[in-house]
């Protein structure tokens, strides 16, 4: 039986693989745990798989790779030494997030004594750090997360109340959902993303910290631009620059100004996407001068921002108002790589790609994520963009010759 037509949605290609395997629906139900009517409304297109999860089990029970159900590529299931298990990983972390004990405030953890908020702390900015320096940054992180999680909620809950530790472990249970949060947009599941940034922003305000509110803050902004919901975004930015300005006045010091910052530059972004040029040109003016007033760029709980961030984030607004000889010109002005950063040097090559894609300079934009997917190959192959100007120039392709282009095609699962 030949492969399924690109044209199938993902219940039809449910279908095929069952269907390959000699199974009825009963049965594919059994494997899944799932009743026999989820099966037959997955495959008649009534009930839609947008979880990443879900498509990951289904692909282990029928035995094919997830590209061959959505027909386009995702992460293979995080893999190295401290993943044995790595489908159970991503399990553990989607349990850990909508663990009913994180709804309603109890802690079954155990009798175990809750670890020292200094000492989690020591293994956040680790998973921090991992996250923004390993090329494989997703693998790196995701294994860490669900037990540090699962610490630092029971550290929060044991902590007497009012008390500095208390703060402490809110805070790390903040900055591990914002991890989470991260690892999930890039791993693509937008349902469980949104999850871990509500559980930030939640674990935020019992932290009574204006700092760590903002990451919170930053953590719900990811989430929104990776749905699309881009007025929100915006909205964000001035419940920021409210919450900043309690008790601290026109001069919030520089942590709060790199997590302010941040927000503002997200907020650039967003509207620069919705194609708001007002809106874009007032954030863009303020994050240019928290960029100014902070002098350089700095790191604040894995949260970078800077001048080097504020002029390196200008290419992208640019291509997302749709200027991409003005986007090129101000990349040529950069430095290779003006921020050390994975994701950073990544989205500066993607960046540029998509300029020279609206340039139809195909060539160059297949050098350019060719070379993005060497910076972070957990990252780059699958950010929208991607996808987007890779089909894009497969269907416009025709018989010009362009090698790095079938790569990535190939790479890619695009016929």
């Amino acid at each position: 039986m030949p492969e399924p037509t690109s044209a199938l949605s993902i219940g039809g290609r449910v279908k095929f693989h069952r269907l390959q395997l000699g199974l009825t629906q009963h049965g594919l139900a059994q494997r899944l745990n799932r009743s026999v009517t989820w099966v037959r409304n997955i495959e008649q297109g009534r009930t839609q798989v947008d979880s990443v999860t879900v498509i990951l089990e289904l692909a282990d029970v029928l035995g094919v790779e997830p590209n061959r159900l959505t027909g386009r590529p995702l992460f293979p299931p995080p893999a190295g030494p401290q993943t044995p298990n790595p489908v159970g990983v991503l399990a553990d972390l989607r349990r850990v997030l909508l663990h009913y004990d994180g709804i309603h405030a109890l802690d079954l953890a155990g009798d175990h004594p809750p670890r020292p908020a200094a000492e989690l702390e020591r293994e956040v900015a680790i998973a921090e750090q991992t996250r923004r320096s390993d090329p494989h940054n997703f693998s790196g992180v995701v294994w860490m997360l669900p037990e540090l999680i699962r610490d630092a909620r029971h550290a929060a809950r044991q902590a007497p109340e009012g008390t500095a530790e208390r703060r402490r472990a809110w805070g790390v249970l903040t900055r591990l959902y914002s991890q989470a949060t991260g690892a999930l947009w890039q791993w693509g599941d937008d349902d469980l993303c949104w999850i871990a940034a509500d559980r930030s922003l939640t674990a935020a305000e019992q932290a009574d910290d204006p700092l760590i509110i903002l990451i919170g803050i930053r953590s719900m902004q990811q989430s929104l631009l990776g749905k699309g919901h881009l007025g929100p975004v915006v909205e964000l930015v001035d419940a920021a620059g409210r919450l900043t300005a309690q008790g601290n006045g026109s001069d919030p010091g520089p942590e709060l100004l790199v997590l302010l910052g941040g927000a503002q530059l997200a907020g650039a972004f967003a509207a620069a996407r919705a194609r708001e040029p007002a809106e874009h040109a007032r954030l863009r003016r303020l994050a240019e001068q928290a960029a100014e007033r902070l002098g350089s760029d700095r790191l604040v709980y894995g949260n970078n921002f800077g001048p080097g961030d504020v002029a390196l984030q200008h290419v992208g607004e640019l291509v997302e108002l749709r200027q991409p000889a003005k986007a090129l010109r101000r990349a040529e002005q950069l430095p290779a790589d003006p921020l050390p950063q994975v994701d950073r040097r990544a989205f500066h090559r993607i960046h540029q790609a998509k300029a020279r894609f609206l340039q139809r300079r195909d060539r160059e934009t297949a050098d350019l994520l060719m070379e993005a997917w060497a910076v972070a190959p957990e990252l780059a192959p699958h950010e929208q963009m991607t996808g987007e100007m890779v089909r894009a120039m497969v269907e416009r392709a025709r018989y010009r010759y362009n090698p790095n282009l079938r790569i990535l095609a190939g790479r890619m699962g695009i016929a």
